[in-house]
């Protein structure tokens, strides 16, 4: 009523009214201030990078850790990775044409090795030089500037030529042929005879030889790991450790978020995708408001072939230059011009395991420097660093990462934490 006092109930809906509004007005500054601290995340990287187990490191970390869920899943998982393991390594002697019980060590095979390598050399000195030119040419095969060095050794030769005596691959033991046709699934349990064949393959010099030769095909990187504690996996009353998780091997398709507290002022959204080349299509929808990439390179993978072209299901070429491609197309996209790139050089366990045996140069010709550590991984640094053209507007942090040593990660999270915090202020123009 006009110019009439006002009722009580009115006074009470008014009220009600500046509350609600008082409330609202205090939850957006809340949003604004969640927005301005929380930082959104992309985690990418080729396949097998590690990216998953950056992952539940954050989990451990930062989350609520594994839950009995959790444990119980990867009991499974785990189970999965031996018939995988298994799988790839009796799949592989066919490829390589490796026969079962052949040992490199083996008295008669020293003797024929030799024999070899005499005959080998006594051709190459009859050879011309234009002739060895070209022999060695052949042997190599070019790849985006690099070179692809095939197993042309002469132990790779002799274990070929006694393969093919031994009668190919219908010469493979039962239990060779038994893990072929097993069914790759997740299950608390396997059955007697795929255990029995598990143990029995992995026991045999051969499969042993072709392990050391992972290089040149698809294999998990932490197959020795289960492999060589078989007795524990394959118990009933198994339960996962921590490491086992860690270890374990899921391959990540689709996107998932996950939403981690860092402390009261910082928090993440972290966007994980499917690294292999047929989930990188769903990467784009994601890309909208990243505050930081933190993208995975496998160092370890420098020697390791490639095989993700599954229309022509060849080797197109290393591991290590398909993630440099794929950082390179990553750091300079348009999108990404100001957005800070965290780079983790992953798996430098196996990185420096491998350096102790294995060269860079041959299989990156333009690595000039020693054979060791540190030259190495600053030269993979450098072909990172040198792939960002906005040098202006955005950073490229590296850290060399152990994705499977918490205490590691833990302390690498630390510094990341910090620039990231920094990075989202800025952003926002808090700093």
């Amino acid at each position: 009523m006009c110019g009439g006092k006002v009722s009580p109930e009115e006074e009470a809906i008014a009220a009600e009214s500046k509350n609600i509004d008082k409330q609202l007005k205090a939850e957006e500054l809340e949003l604004i201030k969640v927005n301005k601290t929380t930082t959104k995340i992309l985690l990418l990287g080729a396949g097998e990078s590690g990216k998953s187990t950056i992952l539940k490191q954050f989990k451990l970390i930062y989350g609520s850790g594994f839950t009995d869920e959790d444990v119980k899943s990867y009991k499974a998982a785990i189970r999965g990775n031996l018939v995988i393991c298994a799988k790839s390594l009796v799949e592989a002697m066919d490829t390589l044409k490796i026969p079962y019980g052949f040992n490199p060590k083996d008295p008669a095979n020293t003797a024929l090795l030799n024999e070899s390598n005499e005959l080998t050399s006594a051709s190459n000195e009859a050879k011309s030089p234009h002739q060895r030119k070209r022999t060695e040419s052949n042997s190599k095969e070019s790849s985006d500037g690099n070179k692809i060095v095939k197993s042309d050794d002469p132990l790779a030769q002799l274990a070929a030529k006694l393969y093919d005596i031994a009668g190919g691959s219908t010469s493979s033991p039962p239990a060779a042929t038994l893990i072929k046709g097993a069914i790759i699934f997740h299950a608390d349990s396997l059955a007697d005879s795929e255990i029995a064949a598990i143990k029995t393959i992995w026991k045999d010099s051969g499969i042993q030889y072709c392990y050391r030769r992972a290089n040149e095909y698809q294999l998990l990187d932490s197959c020795a790991y289960f492999m060589n504690d078989l007795d524990r996996l394959l118990d009933q009353k198994y339960t996962p450790t921590q490491q086992d998780i860690l270890q374990a091997r899921i391959t990540t398709t689709g996107v998932s978020e996950h939403h981690f507290i860092i402390s009261k002022d910082q928090s993440y959204r972290i966007f994980d995708v499917g690294g292999q080349r047929s989930e990188r299509r769903k990467w784009a929808p994601h890309f909208e408001d990243v505050n930081a990439i933190i993208f995975l390179i496998a160092i370890s993978a420098f020697d390791q072939t490639c095989t993700e072209d599954n229309e022509t299901n060849r080797t197109i070429h290393f591991s290590v230059v398909e993630s440099l491609n794929l950082f390179q197309s990553i750091c300079n996209h348009a999108m990404f011009r100001t957005t800070s790139m965290v780079v983790f050089m992953n798996k430098i366990d196996i990185f420096k395991d491998k350096l102790e045996t294995v060269k860079v140069s041959s299989y990156f010709p333009d690595f000039t420097g020693a054979n060791t550590y540190e030259a190495a991984s600053e030269y993979f640094a450098h072909r990172v660093t040198e792939s960002n053209k906005y040098t202006e507007s955005k950073n490229v942090y590296i850290y060399y990462t152990w994705a499977t040593d918490t205490s590691q990660i833990r302390t690498v999270f630390l510094t990341v934490n910090v620039i990231l915090l920094q990075s989202q202020l800025a952003s926002v123009g808090m700093i």
